[in-house]
């Protein structure tokens, strides 16, 4: 578990961003928005809140912090995974720019180093737009989707998934789902992007409206 991931943060990040980034997401994914307080909904939302609040109160503590750190991906150093975030930047750019096969190239590099499931899902959809081992990917991508169902990140990967198929309504629908979860997720925000040019004049600034809305 990437405590750093949970809160949507990075390794360099100061104690006031993490504080922020806590908040909102207490905020946001707190158990009792869910209605049914005695079905699978409710108990995956308390055992992400749980998630949230444990990263926090260990990335908030400098001792707690510094530890985890140390251990942290098998006890890669912070250099290390500093060089790991980059080459996922660019990764994501590559990804941004259409270029699948340069960005399989980097995340194949990184997953040598740490296969956490944020990588390992972003893998899965790179093959899955370049049409390899299709079946495969989307199965295990759709298992740690449904691990992280309260995570935007991983809803924005799935709809790129999904629109690389074709699955438009689909894709659409969880790219919402990525920003409602987290309106600041820069995949969530690529994603709608995208799917605005994908979806032509007629759809057009659905991206700013999905925004504006889940920013309320």
């Amino acid at each position: 578990m990437d405590y750093y991931s949970i809160l949507n943060v990075s390794i360099t990040s100061t104690d006031e961003e993490i504080r922020n980034a806590y908040l909102t997401l207490a905020k946001l994914c707190h158990p009792d928005h869910v209605p049914d307080k005695s079905g699978e909904k409710w108990r995956l939302a308390n055992d992400r809140f749980a998630n949230i609040t444990l990263a926090y109160r260990t990335l908030i503590d400098k001792d707690r912090r510094r530890e985890y750190d140390r251990k942290l991906r098998g006890g890669i150093d912070r250099g290390t995974q500093m060089h790991i975030r980059k080459l996922f930047q660019d990764a994501r750019n590559s990804v941004n720019q259409m270029d699948f096969q340069k960005a399989e190239a980097i995340m194949d590099g990184i997953l040598k180093l740490s296969k956490t499931p944020e990588y390992v899902a972003y893998m899965d959809m790179i093959k899955i737009n370049l049409s390899k081992d299709i079946d495969q990917s989307l199965i295990e991508l759709q298992r740690i989707v449904d691990q992280k169902m309260f995570e935007g990140f991983f809803h924005a990967v799935y709809a790129r998934a999904l629109l690389a198929l074709g699955r438009m309504e689909e894709a659409t629908k969880f790219a919402q789902d990525a920003l409602k979860w987290d309106p600041d997720c820069e995949e969530a925000i690529d994603v709608n992007k995208q799917l605005d040019k994908f979806m032509g004049s007629d759809s057009a600034g659905l991206f700013s409206k999905f925004k504006s809305m889940f920013k309320k």
